[in-house]
């Protein structure tokens, strides 16, 4: 009986110390969820779809890369909800309410609409969710749960414009003109950020002009603008708006180096003899790139998965880079607090410490601070031949873009 007695003592002794390890180490205690959702909002048919409508298949298929050859976040697969809002930001905000609403409950959201991502502001804070989106100043600051996946785009575009200024050649200042949407996303260059940052480098802004999201001739404004004289059009758009600024240009005699955003891609190889020389402030690797390994395996789950080579825009990319962060940082704060007690706050902590994150092998680079809510790497490209080309290092090397950021969120 002492023996038996013993024995139990030290059975007791290790029960509960088996308790107490578990209870030190909260992620070993909690089982895994089923699955973690998340979602995306974008503009898949509407005004912006040759550009963004890729978003779509590329999270899509992102996520089943992520489930089958990365493991999930550590065994939990992902699932991702996908809703095109034709780029309507009232549909956009009706899906929204639904996805906000969806059991179990979605922490982490995708915006790749600019007015959408702004109108969500304040109701992610409310609803306790992380968003993740193409940004302009208005949908990540004041800082709080929105992050952008990438640049801000005076930022994305200020870099471009900064190159075009170290490649400048002549005594005088370079004169330039701002060409761009009325809308959330165009007006993204028009504050004084911009302005001062274009002072700050010497570029002379002669001219600001506004055009329709779906204007197919800029004619009378690009009359005032050749008045003015200009050598760059500096512009915020996508898709046919490229096209209607280039012919205007063409056709009334002005030659002019043009200095865009990732947007511009798909439309330059379209139409090469109109954007030869355009200069790029690009968050990621082009299709273009066809030695980098990162490319490499996007091309490949594409071919797998009968991708049209529409569907080669940096959107479709983005599909990656954005479900392998919410991979990352997911990963982290489960392992950190345990799978129930993954929040806003916990996801939010990982968010502000991510630093020089390079998912598929650096086909783009992340980093994130409190303060700093998009990422300031970027790379530089120009279109030669119908081609996006790095400009320098031929293998594309990431540089730190102008800090743009009003100076009360800094």
């Amino acid at each position: 009986m002492k023996v038996l007695g013993g024995k139990l003592c030290i059975l007791g002794f290790l029960t509960t110390l088996g308790l107490v390890l578990i209870l030190s180490f909260p992620g070993a205690a909690q089982a895994k969820p089923d699955h973690f959702p998340i979602g995306l909002i974008a503009d898949l048919t509407g005004p912006y779809a040759a550009v963004v409508g890729p978003s779509g298949p590329g999270v899509l298929d992102a996520v089943n890369y992520i489930n089958e050859e990365l493991n999930g976040i550590d065994g939990v697969p992902m699932k991702v909800h996908v809703r095109d809002n034709k780029g309507e930001t009232s549909l956009a905000l009706q899906q929204y309410a639904e996805l906000a609403g969806m059991t179990p409950k979605i922490h982490v959201l995708g915006f790749w609409h600019a007015s959408t991502f702004e109108a969500v502001h304040q109701k992610l804070v409310q609803d306790k969710i992380v968003g993740i989106g193409g940004p302009n100043i208005e949908s990540v600051y004041p800082q709080a749960n929105s992050y952008g996946s990438y640049n801000l785009y005076p930022e994305m575009i200020g870099a471009g414009v900064k190159v075009a200024r170290d490649l400048w050649k002549e005594s005088r200042n370079p004169r330039a003109a701002i060409l761009t949407w009325d809308t959330s996303y165009g007006r993204a260059i028009v504050n004084p950020e911009f302005e001062n940052f274009l002072k700050d480098i010497k570029v002379d802004l002669v001219a600001t002009e506004l055009f329709g999201i779906r204007d197919a001739d800029v004619t009378t404004q690009m009359v005032r603008i050749r008045a003015q004289n200009p050598d760059w059009i500096i512009t915020c758009i996508a898709g046919g708006g490229y096209l209607a600024i280039m012919k205007a240009a063409k056709e009334l005699g002005l030659n002019v180096t043009l200095i865009a955003n990732t947007a511009l891609e798909m439309v330059a190889a379209a139409k090469p003899e109109l954007f030869e020389g355009s200069i790029i402030g690009n968050p990621a690797r082009s299709f273009f790139d066809t030695e980098h390994s990162g490319m490499k395996k996007i091309v490949e789950i594409m071919t797998k998965n009968n991708r049209s080579a529409k569907e080669k825009t940096v959107f479709y990319t983005l599909g990656f880079t954005y479900s392998l962060l919410v991979r990352e940082v997911v990963g982290k704060a489960a392992a950190r607090v345990g799978w129930d007690k993954v929040d806003v706050e916990s996801i939010k902590y990982e968010m502000n410490r991510v630093t020089d994150f390079m998912p598929m092998d650096g086909v783009e680079r992340i980093t994130l601070t409190d303060k700093r809510r998009t990422p300031p790497w970027i790379l530089a490209n120009t279109i030669k031949n119908g081609k996006l080309v790095y400009i320098g290092d031929p293998k594309g090397t990431f540089f730190e873009c102008p800090d743009l950021r009003p100076a009360q969120f800094r």
